[in-house]
This record gives structure tokens, sequence and C-alpha cells, in this order.
């Protein structure tokens, strides 16, 4: 009995294991043959960075140079400035710790259109500087504490970018009111502490959110944010 026993078992087991190895091909989950999903903040065709900086400071250096160029003649400044929102938009898609290096590269490139508009060399270094904290700021509150590009999915996000885009052009708008009156220039002082905010939001609204990663939404939006949409 003990020889019969020991021959039929290597059968027995053999059979026993195709048995459960057909099982375990049953009871497996589907492989899913849909391709998988785009990740946040990656899109299909990508550009090197040094080729997306100098394609966003050149241009930088001709928009500011039309802005001032066709600037109504009533006005001692442009009618609005598109500058900040495409210079926000430069330094949200890097890191904070380049925030720096960004806003001066920006500075470098809108500083001499600044000059040749008319404007005196200290005041427009000062405007300048003041323009390079506005960006700076901007960036480091839409990278968040995490650190990374900025959406606009939820109503959430658009209330942040909103009170963002409106806190740094107020900023800039005290501080080139401030370094105005310190260097003298009382009359345009006036004029920037009431139309600079305007003119930097009206930039950064327009202009920032083209930059920005737009995921398609699943759920139609509330009748609040669709108002808001519109207003904006």
């Amino acid at each position: 009995m003990d020889t019969v026993k020991s021959s039929e078992s290597p059968g027995s087991d053999s059979r026993r294991q195709t048995l459960l190895d057909d099982l375990g091909g049953v009871l497996a989950p589907p492989k899913d043959s849909r391709p998988s999903a785009p990740q946040p903040g990656r899109s299909r065709w990508q550009v090197p960075n040094w080729v997306f900086i100098a394609g966003m400071l050149l241009a930088t250096f001709l928009v500011a140079a039309l802005s001032l160029q066709t600037r109504p003649t009533a006005l001692a400044t442009a009618a609005w400035w598109p500058i900040a929102g495409i210079a926000l938009a430069l330094g949200m898609r890097f890191p904070r710790k380049y925030a720096w290096i960004l806003a001066a590269a920006v500075a470098a490139v809108t500083l001499p259109v600044v000059v040749w508009a008319g404007r005196p060399p200290p005041l427009a270094i000062a405007l300048t500087v003041a323009a390079s904290i506005e960006m700076v700021i901007g960036t480091w509150l839409l990278r968040g504490r995490r650190d990374r590009s900025p959406t606009l999915s939820t109503s959430r996000d658009l209330g942040k970018f909103l009170l963002i885009a409106i806190g740094t052009s107020v900023l800039y708008g005290l501080l080139a009111w401030g370094s105005s009156r310190l260097l003298g220039d009382l009359e345009g002082a006036h004029d920037r502490l009431l139309t600079s905010a305007p003119k930097h939001a009206a930039g950064i609204l327009l202009l920032t959110p083209l930059f920005m990663y737009l995921p398609r939404r699943q759920q139609r939006a509330k009748y609040f944010e669709s108002t808001v949409q519109v207003l904006v």
C-alpha cells in the first residue's frame, strides 16, 4: 500500500497544481488595456527649459516695448501692464528657489525699455525692483508650501489665484508709490498709487492662467463659480 501511494503522489500533486493554476487564471483580474491618464503638470510635448525661458524673456521685452509705445498720449504710463502676467507665468513654472534668478532676468530685459520710455534711471530701477518683488512673492504664493505648479481645477484654486493677483498688484502699487515719493516724483506717485494695481492685476488675470494646468472636470461648475468666472 505504501508503494502505491508513493507512485500516485507525483501525479496527484501535478493535477492539483494544474487545477490551482487554472483557477488563478480565471480569478485573476483582467489587465486594463486602456492607456493611463496623463499625470497633472505633464503634456504630450515638452519644451526645454532654456527655450521656454528665452522665449518668455523675449516676449517680455517685446510686449513691454509695445505697451509703452502704444500708450495713450493722455496717460503717463501704459493702459495696462501685461508684463506682470508674463513674469508671474514664468516664475510659477519653476521651483521657488529659482524665483529671484528669474526675476533678475526679467528685470534685465525690462529696465532698458523703461529707461527708453523716458523714466529717469533711478526711478526706472526702483520700479523694476518693485516689479521683481511682485513677481517673486506671487510665485511663492502660487506654488505654495509643496512647491508645485499651480492648477485651476476648483473654485478654491480660482479664489486663491484671484487673491494673489490682487494682493501682489496692490503691493506693487504701494512700492511704486513709495519709491516715486522718495525720488521726488510726487505727481507720478499719486498716479501710480491709483492706476498701477489695476493695470498689473489685469495683466496677471488675463495672461497667467494661460500657463497654468487646467484639468478636465467631471462635474459641471457651480453657479457661484460660473458667475465669478464671467465677472473676471
